[in-house]
């Protein structure tokens, strides 16, 4: 964007560069940080296909509803996954920038991403 070009070419981004610090501060509770961290899953904690999918089918129902009750827009079930197809198609190239299949808990995690985007 123009405010990411300006601001590289002033130096104003160096923040940007910084390692990211956790969402959570842990602060210096050494029990905190163990909880906080996140571990990598190495294959021996499945991931339940059907459970992901219908979390997310219910998550499209709860925000759909949410719109209904606030009276802000309507849009219906097949408008909504219109609108996330539409996303996947144009954010997969950059979300998975390797030539190797995703595994299924990687794809549930980038369709997670794009129905919260879409919301």
């Amino acid at each position: 964007s123009k405010w990411e070009r300006f601001s590289d070419d002033f130096g104003l981004g160096d923040k940007r560069n910084q390692p990211k610090r956790n969402v959570i501060d842990a602060g210096g509770n050494q029990r905190s940080k163990e909880v906080v961290k996140s571990q990598e899953n190495d294959g021996s904690v499945a991931l339940d296909q059907q459970f992901a999918e219908d979390l997310l089918h219910q998550c499209d129902e709860a925000f759909l509803t949410c719109l209904r009750t606030q009276n802000v827009a309507t849009i219906s079930s097949e408008s909504l996954r219109q609108q996330i197809d539409g996303t996947s198609t144009l954010l997969r190239k950059s979300f998975f920038k390797t030539s190797t299949p995703p595994n299924p808990q990687e794809e549930y995690n980038f369709d997670c991403y794009v129905h919260f985007r879409v919301y």
